[in-house]
């Protein structure tokens, strides 16, 4: 019989994003070493939700300020609370994650009984309930620790929060992040500051689809089957509306809803510089399909319809894929242009030359692909560079595809060799 591993991820994981489903993939895929995964993580659902692998238990069984929507955030005086109370060990509801509580628990705390380890801090998710939980988890003699924590600084001058991560940075077993900037905070809080390592991001080291599955889906589509038949070039795309963004890249806007048309716009008119000059097919991907303006299908339409008559040389994957299926579409794409971190990841991670299209105030993003993935010529600046501008250098770089290509494999071996050393390191190896 096959041994299991059981790997609980004890932040709140949106699962509609495909990016964090790549990273709890990532996971999977570099803590596996070939066995059966057992995986789970907390999400908005009402109930314990499983598919395949992997289940999702209601965040709001145990945590009191991660899992809020971000347009209905904790309460302020909430959040004050629950950080401090958590330094006197009042750690709410979160002890029931191991024991005590409501026998509709019972789930979720054999799930933590069971685990292998229990991880804390993917993405940009880290707070006093992360430092609350690696004290939990090492009550409970459990193998834990930081893993891909990317950007969010702690609250300057609140001494008894940064104790409070001192400590946990402390009494975890591995702290690995991600980003540049995270690292050096945390690094700089941290007693021990060599226990913090900088490795890329788990998602990097997620597997895709393999090749057949993924061609098999893309055929059934008959704008892949005539850009193949009438070799034209397949590209995907990423769009997104993020506030951070939109402040940053079209302040002018005077409020979300006219930035965020000045988005779409300003994608339209760089698409259209690029659609004028090659014979391609623009495919744009549901990498969230979160609801609201963060889901990506609906920037993708707006973009679209801006692009009027050109709009012919479009698709819109409408489909709900998971985000193996998604990297294995990138990976079968000639060219992608993406605004989303773990699309950008993805390109890299499956060898597919890209440009990025981002703020330069997105810290992790030039962190995460430009530092690390060495590919900081390949990331446009939206607020330094205009539609024209940025067309220019897609057409550049799609002209240079094949070299970026082969500097991306370069760049892909150091990137595997480290995360199999942090695999290890997790492993305690």
């Amino acid at each position: 019989m096959q041994e299991c591993l059981t790997i609980l991820v004890a932040d709140y994981v949106p699962l509609s994003n495909k990016g964090e489903e790549a990273i709890i993939r990532g996971i999977e895929d570099m803590l596996g070493d070939g066995k059966a995964v057992r995986l789970a993580v907390f999400g908005g659902v009402d109930k314990p939700k499983t598919v395949g692998n992997l289940t999702e238990f209601p965040a709001r069984w145990i945590f009191n300020i991660q899992g809020r929507s971000h347009t209905n955030p904790p309460h302020l005086l909430t959040r004050i609370y629950f950080r401090f109370a958590n330094y006197f060990g009042l750690y709410g509801n979160l002890p029931r994650i191991a024991s005590g509580g409501p026998n509709y628990l019972k789930p979720l705390q054999d799930f933590f009984a069971q685990a292998d380890y229990v991880l804390v801090g993917h993405d940009a998710v880290f707070n006093t309930e992360s430092c609350a939980i690696i004290n939990l988890a090492k009550q409970a003699g459990k193998r834990c620790g930081i893993l891909g924590y990317g950007f969010s600084e702690p609250i300057k001058g609140a001494i008894t929060i940064l104790k409070q991560y001192r400590q946990a940075l402390a009494r975890a077993d591995f702290c690995v992040f991600r980003s540049k900037t995270g690292w050096e905070i945390m690094r700089g809080i941290a007693k021990d500051p060599d226990k913090c390592i900088l490795a890329p991001d788990p998602a990097f080291a997620m597997v895709p689809y393999d090749r057949q599955k993924v061609l098999e889906y893309l055929n059934r589509h008959q704008w892949y089957q005539l850009a193949r038949q009438h070799s034209k070039l397949v590209v995907s795309c990423s769009v997104c509306q993020k506030d951070y963004l939109l402040a940053k890249c079209f302040p002018r806007g005077a409020s979300t809803k006219e930035r965020m048309a000045l988005h779409c716009r300003y994608l339209a008119d760089t698409f259209a510089g690029v659609l004028d000059r090659r014979d391609i097919v623009l495919v744009f991907l549901p990498h969230s399909i979160e609801p609201g303006d963060r889901n990506d299908l609906s920037t993708a339409r707006r973009v679209v319809e801006f692009l009027g008559p050109r709009a012919e040389a479009c698709a819109i994957i409408e489909d709900d894929l998971d985000a193996r299926m998604l990297k294995g579409i990138i990976r079968q794409s000639d060219f992608a242009i993406g605004e989303r971190r773990h699309f950008l990841i993805g390109t890299i991670s499956s060898e597919t030359p890209f440009i990025g299209l981002l703020s330069s105030d997105d810290y992790s993003t030039h962190d995460i692909i430009g530092d690390m993935g060495r590919c900081e010529d390949l990331l446009l600046n939206m607020d330094q560079f205009t539609p024209e501008q940025s067309a220019e250098r897609i057409n550049d770089a799609i002209n240079r595809r094949q070299q970026i290509k082969a500097d991306i494999s370069n760049t892909m071996i150091e990137l595997r060799k480290q995360l199999r050393l942090v695999a290890g390191m997790v492993k305690g190896q």
